[in-house]
Order: C-alpha cells, then sequence, then structure tokens
C-alpha cells in the first residue's frame, strides 16, 4: 500500500532494545533516499570481561575512575558508580565508557583501566600508607583501605597483589605494597567487548547532522522529510541527555513538519 504526503517525519529509532521493535528499519528508508550513515553501534551499554574480580566482588557498586587507553595513550577518562558484575562491569562509569571503548576498534590496542579511588595516584596512597604506619604500627591493610573501599573489594585486591588483608601495614613488603597500590589506582580491567544492541540504552552513529537543516531538521536530500531522534547521529552521555534529545528534536520536527 503506498500512502502519499507532502510531509514524512522519520522517528524509528535505532537498533539498541530491539524487543521494543527498533530494529533498524529506518535506516534503509533514509539511505534510499540518498542519505548516508555514520555506522550505528551500541551506545550506554554494559562491559563484557573474563575476571576473577567479577566472581570474587560480583555484586559490589563503587565510586570509580575508568580510563581508555589505546595504543598506549589514555584517550577518555569517565568517573562515575562503577558496578561489577558476574558477566563483567555496569553502572554508569561503564555505561559511559562502551561506546568509546566501540569507536576505538581498529585503531590499535585497546585496554581499560580503573581507579577506585579517584582523583588519587600511586604517589597519594603511598604517602598515605607511610603516614599511617608510622601513627599506628599495627594498623592492618583492611582497616586502612576499609574506610574508603568496600571490604569485600579490598580482599580481592589484597589477594592479587599477594597481601594478607590483616597484616601490618609496616609488615608488608615494598614489592606487595606497590602491586595493592597499583591494583587500587590503575587495575587493568580485561575487558573483551560489550552487551551490545539487547542492553544498549541508545544507539550511537546515524544520518550524518551535515545533511539536515540544523533549526527544522528537515532533510537536505528528500525535501518534506524531517528526521528526530536516534535516527540521527546524536548520543549523549548517561543522566537523561539522550531522552531530552528525543523529545526536543521530535518537537522541532512536528512543528516544523505541520507549518
Amino acid at each position: 500500500e503506498w500512502i502519499e504526503a507532502d510531509r514524512v517525519i522519520v522517528a524509528s529509532g535505532g537498533l539498541s532494545f530491539p524487543r521494543t521493535g527498533s530494529d533498524g528499519t529506518g535506516y534503509g528508508l533514509v539511505t534510499a533516499l540518498g542519505h548516508t550513515l555514520e555506522p550505528p553501534i551500541p551506545a550506554l551499554t554494559p562491559l563484557a570481561a573474563e575476571d576473577p574480580l567479577c566472581r570474587g566482588a560480583q555484586g559490589i557498586t563503587v565510586e570509580a575512575e575508568l580510563s581508555l587507553w589505546v595504543e598506549g595513550r589514555r584517550e577518555r577518562t569517565i568517573r562515575g558508580s562503577l558496578l561489577i558484575a558476574h558477566f563483567g562491569y555496569s553502572g554508569p562509569a561503564a555505561l559511559d565508557l562502551s561506546r568509546h571503548w566501540l569507536r576505538a576498534e581498529g585503531r590499535g590496542a585497546r585496554r581499560v583501566t580503573v581507579n577506585f579511588m579517584p582523583g588519587e595516584d600511586a604517589e597519594a596512597l603511598r604517602r598515605a600508607w607511610h603516614d599511617a604506619s608510622a601513627a599506628g604500627p599495627r594498623l592492618g591493610v583492611r582497616r586502612h583501605l576499609g574506610p574508603t573501599l568496600p571490604d569485600r573489594l579490598v580482599v580481592e585486591l589484597c589477594a592479587e597483589a599477594g597481601v594478607e588483608p590483616a597484616r601490618a601495614l609496616a609488615q608488608v613488603n615494598r614489592a606487595k605494597r606497590e602491586a595493592l597500590l597499583r591494583s587500587v589506582v590503575e587495575r587493568p580491567l580485561p575487558v573483551t567487548g560489550t552487551l551490545g544492541y539487547e542492553k544498549a540504552e541508545v544507539t550511537a552513529g546515524g544520518v550524518q547532522l551535515s545533511e539536515v537543516d540544523p533549526s527544522t531538521l528537515e532533510s537536505r536530500k528528500a525535501p518534506g522529510l524531517f528526521l528526530c531522534g536516534e535516527i540521527l547521529d546524536v548520543e549523549g552521555r548517561l543522566g537523561g541527555f539522550n531522552f531530552q534529545w528525543a523529545w526536543s528534536s521530535g518537537t522541532v520536527a512536528g512543528r516544523r513538519a505541520a507549518r
């Protein structure tokens, strides 16, 4: 059945949450009319990993900084809540990093590190260790780190570094202390991928913004066609920005199409 119209709005979404019906059909419609797509990728989706920490510390939520490194250079650091899950990592920090991880594919070696004490570095932790050891010679590692980190996480990080959690700070040798401090502020996260569109909150990529009028969202390829929402190459970080884009762009496209 053919339906003719002077103006058409495409608000078909992307590929995320396919069970809601967003199957990418809109991409075929707009490319047939001459539009160009930035390759769609899942965004705001959990990170998958094969990490022993995901077993021992499963269910722990902690404020953290995640950093993405490409070819040895730090490209992105995101601070937020991190949930350690059985499959890998979730929570705002992991979700926000996911699209940057995927976009870095093919540009060289990628790795992700976590700082469980945001804003601190190994040198600051080293000074705090020495000061605490001098003030309380019997103070144990677990009690020293406990006020800042969840107890179960402390135990897991100590195990990785070969440190007995109850051992006094002064009795931990330098090599093990340094290994533990590195795990606290720059622990590698062995990310293997993401959970994809099935768990993605939004789709990144879409119709290039240069191909629509920014004041009306009317297509520059097919007059009378208006685009809004995820079909366009717009995505934001977690926090309601993508909802706002959907509402605002839909309002603009709808009002202009109705004139």
